[in-house]
């Protein structure tokens, strides 16, 4: 008999794909949304939050440098998760 937790997650529709809005995390005061495909968990996206008219919206990342930094801030926090895969 398995156990069945049920947790709610954000979905969104980028460019005709469905993502589930997995992690995020706050880098020099911007936030970042880690967002992985619900058909393929190899597709993901970092992109920046950002507010306007108090509605939180998703940004493609400016550069790639950029990404680099968040990415390493998103594996830095799941550590211990990604040691046990």
């Amino acid at each position: 008999m398995f156990l069945v937790e049920e947790i709610n997650v954000n979905v969104t529709d980028i460019d005709g794909k469905e993502y589930i809005e997995l992690d995020t995390v706050e880098v020099k005061g911007s936030k970042y949304v880690y967002l992985v495909s619900t058909n393929d968990d190899k597709d993901f996206l970092i992109n920046k939050i950002v507010l306007d008219n108090g509605k939180e919206y998703y940004e493609s990342l400016e550069s790639n440098e950029e990404f680099q930094i968040v990415l390493l801030n998103f594996i830095k926090k799941n550590k211990s998760v990604i040691n046990e895969l």
